[in-house]
Parts: structure tokens; sequence; C-alpha cells
């Protein structure tokens, strides 16, 4: 399994979210994308991306 972590160097948590989607929209079926803003204590694993692009 291909896995994708995005550790945010921006240090806000605004941006988690829009550039985990952003990835989450581009990565290949079976690619597990992660992200993690410097400003939180853990990151949240999203699934793994199922199905055709």
């Amino acid at each position: 399994m291909t896995r994708i972590l995005w550790i945010n160097p921006v240090g806000t948590n605004a941006y988690d979210a829009p550039i985990g989607e952003e990835l989450r929209r581009e990565a290949s079926p079976g690619t597990r994308v992660d992200s993690r803003g410097r400003s939180s204590a853990r990151y949240r694993p999203s699934p793994v991306i199922e199905g055709n692009h």
C-alpha cells in the first residue's frame, strides 16, 4: 500500500483539510493519505482510497 503523509509546515491547521482533500482527490486507488498539522498533537489517519478516478 502506498501512503502519503503531509506534514503542514505553516503552523496553523487551517490548511490541513483543504490540502488533505486535494491529495485524496489526486491519489491513486489504494493510497492512504494522512495529514498532520504542526500544531496538532497527533494526526488522524484517513481511510484507504478505493475505486477508480
